[in-house]
């Protein structure tokens, strides 16, 4: 069934005796006693763990298979209930929704959608039940009071059907594309060196495969698709969406071909017939998905990956090399991990929930061929496609993000005392620091947003540069914000750093307005769901702090602020036909409605 052997289980064995492992300390495993019971002169126990019988990988795999199925029907019926009852029509009939196609790919480009996962966002950035660090917990528990989402979600719907009649959400279905635009997307791949990016299928074996038989059975409509073919539809749908102003790609239907791929993901997964296509095939629907404003599909396509990937000992270095089948493939699995590792820790900490990779069960050290040094401008496309990687985003921002939940966020983290948070909270804006002082010194976040640099170096910055800044404000504003949920009461010598931490956040909240607001020109239907949770975390950071502080020095500047974002998306709407793409619709009317609630709380003038 799978041509690589399952890779032992990571961890260590159960050596802590009874004492030791209830009190929750370092035992020496000594027999008969260990230290601590032998200067407590108590009887040193050594339970042994009960044997739990491993699964095969087959079981394993029928497990998720049967949790996807569940999944599936949940999210159904959430979303027929949510256009039923949530968000129906003032004094209209709501009508039934349309059923969802295989695979759950829902319309990304339709209002409902757009409403849905903007609403979602928000449960992140201070409207949802979970202590956030964008706002205190007293002032988060007075917000659905003055700002009511359910009555703004219901008129904001309202308003778009009246101006839009016509709009209608597509269903959509599955669809292949020819193997001509297959071979165009492997070429574009190759020529545009987006391996270094993008890690996912070595520019080897996309060329070997460029001509070979297997593109033309696609044209075969009685031959089931093979694991590698399942893998370039979805590298096709991908390239497609991420360059669908390029020429070569117009009338791609990236969607269509993606809904093919979600089809086929269970039967895929269960058949084993090529775990290493089928974990490029999952991690290329998990880069295509995610930047969509809904995570949980892409959350449950990242926990089969990693799933596998852990399988095929990807997290490990030695076990990759323990494996002669594997050891051919080691730098190439290394780089399929990193890529996971980046994508879970930054879905850890936008959600601020348990990543699914853990650090003590991975080798953590960057890969060689990691470019630390790489420029911040749009790469010399001239390079070999194998010169070195970029990824998506900087390695060490990642590993980063994971010491901030673990330290902060986690269950250990929330139960450390005040003094051991704010000591955390130091060492990790040191490490931030650290890496920021590595940015090219002319496009440095505190250099770049204020306005010091030439617009012509902004239009340069390609977009994984812009993410990177973005990123660092972000995880400025979460570490700092965590003292805002800390349980325990701060002694007076400790009230100052929680202080400067405050303001420092909100100094964060306005760079990041600063920043885009520079960089409106990258914003475009491909990256807004990318940015709309910064955007909407620093929009609820600023209001409420108006709200609470009107008379701050900082105020009419903040308000400032808030009202340039709004016109910033206004224009947005306007360049982008509001019914192809209602995100920027609903972004403009939130601003607006805070602005709104600014004023009238606090009489701040507008304008």
């Amino acid at each position: 069934m799978n041509d690589f052997p399952v890779a032992p289980r990571a961890g260590r064995a159960r050596t802590a005796c009874d004492v030791c492992r209830h009190r929750r300390i370092r035992c020496d495993g000594v027999k008969p006693a260990c230290e601590t019971c032998h200067y407590a002169g108590v009887p040193c126990v050594f339970t042994p763990p009960p044997a739990v019988p491993r699964k095969t990988v087959r079981e394993q795999l029928a497990e998720h298979k049967v949790q996807v199925q569940h999944l599936e029907e949940a999210l159904r019926a959430e979303r027929a209930k949510n256009a039923l009852t949530r968000f129906p029509l003032i004094d209209q009939p709501s009508p039934d929704p349309a059923p969802a196609p295989v695979g759950g790919l829902v319309d990304s480009y339709g209002f409902d959608a757009a409403l849905s996962a903007f609403m979602r966002t928000l449960g992140f950035c201070g409207f949802g039940p979970k202590p956030t660090p964008f706002l205190f917990p007293t002032d988060q528990h007075r917000m659905p009071s003055i700002f009511n989402l359910d009555q703004f979600a219901h008129q904001l719907t309202f308003s778009f059907k009246a101006e839009f009649p016509h709009h209608t959400s597509r269903i959509i279905h599955p669809q292949q594309p020819p193997p001509s635009l297959i071979r165009t997307v492997i070429d574009y791949f190759f020529n545009n060196s987006l391996y270094s990016v993008f890690p996912v299928i070595d520019p080897d074996t996309l060329l070997s495969l460029r001509d070979s038989d297997l593109l033309n059975a696609f044209q075969d409509p009685v031959t089931p698709m093979r694991s590698v073919q399942v893998c370039l539809v979805a590298l096709t749908a991908l390239v497609t969406r991420l360059r669908d102003n390029e020429p070569a790609f117009a009338g791609a239907d990236s969607e269509a071909f993606l809904q093919s791929v979600l089809a086929r993901l269970p039967e895929l997964v269960m058949s084993g017939d090529d775990d290493l296509w089928t974990l490029r095939t999952l991690i290329l629907a998990v880069i295509y998905l995610a930047p969509l404003g809904a995570p949980q599909s892409a959350e449950l396509i990242l926990a089969m990956a990693i799933r596998l990937l852990i399988n095929l000992g990807g997290n490990r270095t030695q076990d990759i090399h323990k494996s002669s089948s594997l050891r051919k493939h080691a730098g190439h699995l290394r780089a399929l991990f990193w890529l996971c590792y980046s994508i879970d820790r930054e879905m850890s900490i936008r959600s601020l929930h348990p990543p699914f990779l853990h650090d003590i069960d991975c080798d953590i050290e960057l890969p060689e061929q990691y470019l630390m040094a790489s420029s911040e401008h749009q790469p010399d496309l001239s390079l070999s496609p194998t010169a070195g990687l970029l990824y998506p985003t900087d390695l060490r921002m990642s590993i980063i993000k994971s010491k901030i939940y673990r330290l902060l966020y986690s269950d250990y983290g929330l139960a450390q005392s005040a003094a051991i948070r704010v000591q955390y909270i130091r060492e990790l804006d040191e490490e931030l620091s650290n890496v920021k002082a590595r940015f090219p010194a002319d496009c440095r976040p505190e250099n770049l947003s204020p306005g010091s640099i030439p617009d012509s170096w902004v239009l340069d910055l390609s977009l994984r540069a812009v993410n990177m800044h973005l990123e660092y404000y972000y995880c400025l504003a979460i570490i700092h914000g965590a003292c805002r949920i800390t349980g325990s009461h701060p002694s007076p010598d400790e009230v100052s750093p929680l202080s400067s931490s405050i303001e420092l956040c909100n100094q964060a909240a306005r760079s990041i307005l600063l920043y885009l607001s520079r960089l409106r020109h990258l914003i475009i239907p491909q990256t807004f769901w990318i940015y709309a949770q910064f955007i909407l975390s620093a929009l609820v950071s600023l209001g409420w702090k108006l709200i609470a502080e009107p008379i701050h020095p900082s105020a009419i500047g903040d308000l400032h602020l808030i009202e340039h974002t709004r016109e910033m998306f206004t224009g947005l709407k306007e360049m982008n036909n509001p019914s192809k793409f209602p995100a920027f619709y609903v972004m403009e009317a939130f601003i607006l409605r805070l602005v709104s609630l600014v004023v009238q709380s606090n009489h701040l003038p507008s304008g």
